[in-house]
């Protein structure tokens, strides 16, 4: 194993949050004088040693091997069960999901009581931000988890929203008019070299890896840029797509309990690890000094065993169905959305939520912000009537329009248990999989996560991992 440490023991979700939000202003405040003391703060969502560590003996992961060599470093165990924004709170917070009140992607509305995606204002404690900045220190927050909309801190914050929504995505406000876009080229030229048997990059593994791929890399870029113009005292930066490229292109194997040394073809997961290594050394060149502490943490790790979690999204089918959209059907077979006479269009999606939007592109649409207004008004009153059929369930539960009008987000209501149901659109009767089609992944969780800890107090050497470590 690559520069096998002497092995200790291994720490919790929590106790790390401990040492985030005891450790970190502690040390920011030893010799505060001279300006120089800096925290980094990388969580790379379900990072898995047994990913890492050989690409660290084959010598990639140069950033990444760096660290490891020049601190500390373990097993971070994740509390169950292992929901990305209940566990990086937990971790944020340094409280448990009964204190912090986030459970999962989704939460009751405080006034309607419909789930709707989680956002700041359900979290029920004070985040390592809100401790930092009451003892005087600046923070830098990039891509976190349930932060949106953004919280006025001393420095800045830009949420996963700032890919595709102006509206509280950062503070200070209007930020993410310069968050970049289009960025998924990158993406296209690590899939690019997929041999033929291996499918098409414009597959709905491209499809789904491309959302959170986006969300990342348009978060990650705005923060390193306001870093790099003003370092706050502790930085924060987030990558999801490591978590996503395990569940799309871990190989199939018979039993999920296979030992964490199993050796399966990671290579398209092992290029993504490639691209965010390359990334953090950009931040690191930007913001890093002598004293920076730098800890790398990431909510879980990844073992082999499908479950059905995510749908792969026809949502244009059924704006189709309710009568706002219209596909040009050309002689090829291939059906592309007619912009000329579609006036709504599918938009941002995530786990849990269907974005729409008023086709601008339209005169009559562009030119009247009021009959904007009322053509969204009118297909969210058209949604809400959608329905599944055995359950008479609403298809989406809290469904808002944005304040300028263009945009409408909803909160899809549908389980893997609801593949043999149908959905009705007005007197239509449509299969539920005609819709959205339930993906089945080789990869789930596993407690395993990672922590890495170098410069600053942290010492050299000390192994966080446990006695039967393989």
């Amino acid at each position: 194993m690559f520069g096998s440490p002497k092995r200790l023991f291994c720490l919790s979700a929590a106790a790390v949050a401990a040492l985030v939000l005891v450790g970190v202003p502690l040390w920011l405040m030893r010799d505060a004088d001279d300006g120089d003391n800096r925290v980094v703060l990388i969580g790379l969502d379900g990072a898995h040693w047994e990913i890492m560590l050989p690409l660290f003996e084959q010598g990639r992961l140069p950033t990444l091997a760096t660290l490891y060599r020049e601190g500390s470093s373990g097993i971070l165990w994740s509390e169950e069960p292992t929901v990305t924004p209940a566990v990086w709170t937990t971790i944020l917070t340094g409280r448990d999901r009964d204190a912090h009140g986030i459970h999962g992607f989704s939460g009751p509305d405080p006034e309607s009581g419909l789930p709707v995606s989680v956002r700041s204002t359900m979290r029920r404690v004070p985040a390592i931000w809100d401790v930092l900045n009451h003892f005087g220190f600046s923070v830098g927050i990039s891509g976190a988890h349930v932060t949106w909309p953004a919280e006025e801190v001393d420095g800045f914050m830009v949420t996963r929203q700032a890919a595709w929504r102006s509206e509280g995505a950062t503070y200070p406000p209007g930020l993410a008019a310069h968050a970049k876009k289009g960025e998924n080229e990158a993406l296209r030229e690590i899939l690019v070299q997929k041999p033929p048997d291996d499918g098409d990059p414009e597959s709905r593994a491209f499809e789904h890896l491309a959302r959170s791929f986006a969300v990342d890399v348009a978060a990650y870029d705005l923060g390193v840029e306001l870093a790099r113009k003003d370092p706050p005292d502790l930085v924060f930066v987030y990558f999801h797509i490591p978590d996503v490229a395990q569940h799309v292109f871990w190989p199939e194997a018979p039993d999920p309990n296979l030992p964490p040394s199993w050796p399966p073809d990671f290579r398209y997961i092992e290029r993504i690890y490639d691209y965010v290594d390359a990334r953090l050394a950009e931040l690191l060149d930007a913001v890093r000094t002598p004293q920076t502490a730098v800890m790398v943490v990431s909510d879980h790790g990844a073992q082999a065993g499908g479950y059905l979690e995510l749908f792969e999204r026809h949502t244009d089918r059924l704006i189709e169905a309710m009568g706002y959209l219209e596909h040009d059907r050309q002689a090829s077979g291939r059906a592309d959305i007619d912009r000329a006479t579609s006036r709504i269009l599918p938009h941002v999606e995530t786990a849990r939520m269907v974005q729409f939007r008023v086709n601008r592109d339209l005169p009559e649409l562009a030119e009247d912000p009021e009959l904007r207004r009322a053509l969204a008004e009118e297909f969210s009153d058209a949604l809400a009537t959608v329905h599944l059929e055995q359950d008479e369930r609403p298809l989406f539960g809290s469904i808002e329009i944005s304040d300028d009008g263009a945009e409408i987000t909803a909160q899809l209501q549908l389980l893997s248990g609801s593949v043999d149901d149908h959905v009705l659109v007005g007197a239509r009767r449509i299969p539920v999989t005609d819709l959205y089609q339930p993906i089945q992944f080789n990869s789930s969780h596993s407690r395993r996560g990672v922590l890495i800890a170098t410069g600053g107090p942290f010492r050299k050497g000390v192994s966080l991992f446990p006695p039967d470590w393989v």
